[in-house]
């Protein structure tokens, strides 16, 4: 992970970091410990909170093993396991510990908690760097309803991760998982949502003989698939004959129970990246449904007398069953989240959501792409914004 090496040797050398207090939200995964590393290792009191407990044996025991080396390193390590209740405690636990100056975020996920539990530590925050976009519109609506007292930089929509995490990263771990716990893939498949991330999984599921429709709620976004040959329908529509539905919206609720019992029986639902209760199984097994069969990638769900599968319980299917996005795409997401930390500790934001300044992208950009051995031209000066077709101005 060069970028995340370059950035991280910086911070060592000027000692920006030097014990200030940074907790982190985001998947254990490998490529996760190389970016809290990086913090610690130029001086950051780092703590995480890990949460996104896997039901396959492999990615679970990969997770502890992390876990613990984590630990062994002097980086302070919360469980956030079980049900949301504990879940929520361990959140409470690393925010009453570690009063963070500094939160890295992964769905709004603790600032959510701090803001709705916790308020007054607050106070000690320089800000937020989001890594999702349903964390940075989760931020939004707290800025619209007067209750985001800090900044929060929202890493989403920076250029090197929408651009290559969600374009490409998660849609191509989406598929490699699905594929591996489906028995083929060329199959009728409604995609929710036509985003970087949705039309990333719509054009590779087309690229491989699915019969790809698309269901979305965004007028200009519906518009984007048409004109990139895809049908669009109302998901009740679609949802009927589907054979697989990819929900890849960010939105809880995006699959509402009435999608679940209109579906056709063996009929299978993902979650593409996602958010809890992106697909609505709390709500479906309040109505009546019930779980069919044990815990698994692949999950039945009997309701209203037919079984529909419930991939990874419902949870981001290629971090929860697969390995997470590539390691070079995530080199760019958590460059730019460093970047995000540059950003803040070196400006007083006021108060609400802003976007990373263009430059620190194309830095972020350079860096990669020396590493990769390119070179490219310098950027032209700026010409003359007088000289036109007709000459010069008076």
């Amino acid at each position: 992970m060069p970028v995340v090496a370059e950035l991280g040797r910086r911070f060592s050398e000027d000692g920006s970091l030097k014990n200030l207090r940074i907790a982190a939200d985001l998947i254990v995964e490998p490529k996760t410990s190389v970016l809290l590393l990086a913090l610690h290792d130029a001086g950051a009191e780092v703590s995480l909170l890990s949460g996104g407990g896997s039901g396959e044996a492999g990615v679970a025991g990969m997770q502890a093993q992390i876990e613990k080396v984590l630990q062994a390193r002097g980086i302070h390590v919360f469980k956030a396991r079980g049900t949301r209740e504990e879940a929520r405690e361990a959140g409470l636990r690393l925010l009453d510990s570690a009063r963070p100056q500094l939160i890295i975020d992964d769905g709004a996920n603790l600032l959510r908690l701090l803001i709705g539990w916790n308020p007054e530590l607050a106070e000690n925050l320089i800000g937020v760097a989001e890594e999702t976009s349903s964390g940075v519109w989760a931020a939004e609506q707290m800025h619209a309803q007067g209750r985001l007292p800090i900044p929060v930089v929202a890493v989403n929509d920076s250029r090197v991760k929408t651009g290559f995490d969600n374009r490409h990263g998660t849609s191509e771990t989406v598929i490699l998982t699905l594929a591996s716990i489906m028995e083929r893939l060329d199959v009728s498949t409604v995609v929710v949502g036509f985003g970087a991330v949705g039309g990333g999984v719509a054009r590779r599921m087309r690229g491989i003989g699915a019969q790809v429709v698309v269901a979305e709620t965004d007028p200009v976004a519906a518009l984007s698939a048409v004109f990139e040959g895809f049908e669009v329908l109302p998901l009740d529509e679609a949802v009927a004959s589907a054979d697989l539905v990819i929900s890849a919206t960010g939105q809880r609720h995006t699959i509402e129970v009435k999608h679940l019992a209109n579906a056709k029986a063996e009929t299978v639902f993902a979650v593409a990246g996602g958010v809890d209760q992106e697909i609505a199984l709390e709500a479906a097994l309040e109505a009546g449904a019930e779980w069919a069969g044990p815990e698994a990638a692949m999950r039945a769900l009997r309701i209203q007398g037919k079984d529909v599968l419930i991939a990874a319980g419902g949870d981001g299917v290629n971090y929860t069953v697969g390995p997470g996005n590539p390691i070079e795409v995530m080199d760019l997401s958590f460059g730019a989240q460093l970047q995000a930390v540059r950003h803040l500790i070196s400006n007083k934001l006021e108060p609400g959501v802003h976007r990373l300044p263009g430059s620190y992208d194309e830095e972020v950009a350079a860096i990669s792409l020396q590493a990769r051995g390119f070179s490219i031209d310098e950027p032209k000066q700026p010409t003359d914004w007088r000289l036109t077709r007709f000459g010069g101005a008076k």
